[in-house]
């Protein structure tokens, strides 16, 4: 199981940017949001996790998805924020472009050993491999990430 939450900083607008604004305005109930304006689709927020906020960006959990994908459907996003999903690297280019924000990757074996991992300022590129090095980790994932990226 490989669950992936991204909070971003706040940014001021008339619709919420991403789930960590939505909690924020005082919607604390994990769910299926619109996030605006770059998205056009929903987005699951986790509202409990460390803080809540947490806009979802993949989960894989049951293998009812599958993720051998082309690039183009990587770049758009596939699946649904209510199962196994990718949100989609246009997406995560638009909520990581500006500000401060976090990435928090939690993975879980097939004995129901958890790890998680903790990345700040992860960029991603629309076009190019979305790893981008120089962010501060930690976490007990870190080697399973180095193997990621």
């Amino acid at each position: 199981m490989c669950h992936v939450w991204l909070s971003v900083a706040p940014m001021e607008r008339l619709h919420p940017q991403d789930c960590a604004e939505i909690y924020r305005l005082g919607i604390t109930e994990d769910g299926i949001y619109t996030i605006q304006p770059d998205l056009e689709g929903p987005a699951k927020c986790d509202m409990e996790t460390v803080g809540g906020g947490w806009t979802v960006i993949q989960n894989r959990q049951d293998g009812l998805v599958d993720f051998n994908r082309t690039w183009q459907e990587y770049r758009e996003g596939f699946g649904n924020p209510q199962g196994e999903h990718w949100l989609g690297n246009a997406a995560l280019h638009a909520l990581t472009s500006a500000g401060q924000h976090q990435l928090r990757i939690e993975l879980e074996d097939w004995y129901q050993q958890k790890r998680q991992m903790s990345y700040r300022n992860p960029g991603w590129s629309i076009e190019q491999h979305v790893c981008k090095k120089g962010s501060l980790y930690t976490g007990a994932a870190r080697m399973a990430m180095l193997l990621l990226c």
